[in-house]
């Protein structure tokens, strides 16, 4: 009787101690499991940091900067102003709208005045065989010929500045027109040597 006794304590002690190995396996490859997962999101974590690091180097290298020549107008009217900038080359954005641009940004120099200003509307500004075609809004085009001189010749000067532009165009509303504001021919073409204005290069 007994040995009987034993025999079931012993077997009793033996299922146990199984249950507790398979529980300890168990709980040790659900460990592993959590760690593997873990580990899985801090590379996938440290593989997004990357590519956004990498991603911004990238955005930087694509800036690139470029010295271009703009053309104001002094404070007097009597002279046009050669001032040297640096831009920032845009792949979305051709140089010679940018130059535009620069030539309409409110001076902060009280020297120079924006013979481009902000009511000249320049609808566009594409480029075809060395010529660029500036094609102005026809609202607010009006002004003396002083304003209308200055106008031509700072657009003219700055973008023949640039190797890609010989000539300059003028159209209204896309198309050629005799005259911007009533005192100047613009039918034809401009190159740099049609501009009237003295130019002198700012101190």
């Amino acid at each position: 009787m007994k040995n009987k006794i034993w025999t079931l304590v012993l077997a009793l002690i033996l299922i146990f101690s199984l249950a507790g190995c398979d529980s300890g396996e168990k709980t040790d490859t659900s460990k592993e499991g959590q760690v593997s997962q873990v580990e899985k999101e801090k590379d996938t974590d440290e593989g997004k940091e990357e590519e956004k690091v990498n991603n911004g180097q990238s955005k930087e290298e694509e800036k690139e900067e470029k010295t271009v020549k703009v053309y104001f107008s002094d404070n007097q009217a009597t002279k046009l102003v050669e001032k040297e900038i640096k831009v920032t080359l845009d792949k979305d954005k051709p140089l010679e709208e940018v130059v535009i641009e620069k030539l309409k940004d409110d001076s902060k120099d009280p020297e120079l005045f924006n013979a481009v200003n902000e009511k000249i509307k320049i609808k566009s500004v594409t480029v075809k065989d060395k010529t660029a075609n500036v094609d102005i809004s026809s609202e607010n085009l009006s002004g003396g010929s002083t304003e209308e001189v200055f106008l031509i010749d700072s657009i003219v000067s700055s973008l023949t500045s640039l190797d890609n532009i010989e000539k300059v165009q003028f159209l209204v509303d896309g198309k050629k027109v005799d005259t911007l504001m009533g005192h100047m021919e613009v039918a034809e073409p401009f190159t740099k040597k049609d501009v009237t204005t003295n130019i002198i290069k700012a101190q």
